[in-house]
C-alpha cells in the first residue's frame, strides 16, 4: 500500500516501537521479546537515543561537578 509517504514503512514502526518502549521505561527484555529478537543487541540497534533525556543527564552531571561542598575553599 502506498500512502504517498515513501519514507514511511513498517520498518520505521519497529524503530518507533523500540524507542518509545525505552522512553516509557519498558524493560529491555520485554522490548526484545515483543520485537521477536533472539539477541538483545538487535533490539538496541532499533532503539534510538532521546535528546531530552541526554540533555538532562549532561545537566545533572554538570551540577554535580560544579557543586560547592560546604567547608571548601573556592
Amino acid at each position: 500500500m502506498n500512502l504517498g509517504t515513501p519514507w514511511l514503512s513498517w520498518h520505521v514502526f519497529r524503530h518507533t516501537n523500540a524507542t518509545l518502549g525505552e522512553q516509557i521505561g519498558m524493560a529491555l527484555s520485554d522490548r526484545q521479546a515483543q520485537m521477536g529478537h533472539g539477541d538483545v543487541r538487535m533490539t538496541m540497534h532499533y532503539t534510538h537515543s532521546d535528546m531530552e533525556r541526554r540533555r538532562a543527564g549532561v545537566e545533572a552531571m554538570s551540577e554535580k561537578l560544579t557543586a560547592v561542598t560546604p567547608g571548601t575553599v573556592d
